[in-house]
């Protein structure tokens, strides 16, 4: 017999006996010491099957250069640092073109069409 089997309720809650309350407490702290070092055991395995989605940056619509240039880059799977290395310029420069918050400079053009592989149109 295992020590969970140790306690037996022989009167419904609520007990009036002092020892049963005393047997119950040392039985639960007696089974998290037994548990200690132990893996959880799988209840029943599932396998997900579905197609993985769109990396969520993905722009929706291409629209602006920074657009253009997430998207080569997802493609390509790289990172925006590795972007920045080809283009030689900084990442809080691609960075900021992706998100919008500044615009390449005309002498940035060559570098982006150079890396994209065509000009952007819009």
């Amino acid at each position: 017999a295992s020590q969970f089997d140790q306690v037996k309720d022989p009167t419904p809650w609520p007990h009036s006996d002092l020892s049963y309350m005393a047997n119950r407490c040392t039985s639960l702290q007696n089974r998290h010491k037994n548990r200690t070092g132990r893996g959880s055991s799988p209840i029943c395995k599932i396998t997900l099957n579905a197609k993985k989605p769109c990396h969520k940056p993905y722009p929706r619509e291409i629209i602006s250069y920074g657009d253009h240039i997430r998207k080569k880059r997802l493609d390509l799977n790289l990172l925006q640092r590795e972007v920045a290395v080809i283009m030689n310029v900084t990442e809080n420069t691609i960075t900021g073109w992706e998100n919008g918050r500044c615009t390449p400079k005309t002498s940035y053009i060559h570098r982006i069409i150079s890396f994209l592989g065509y000009i952007p149109t819009y």
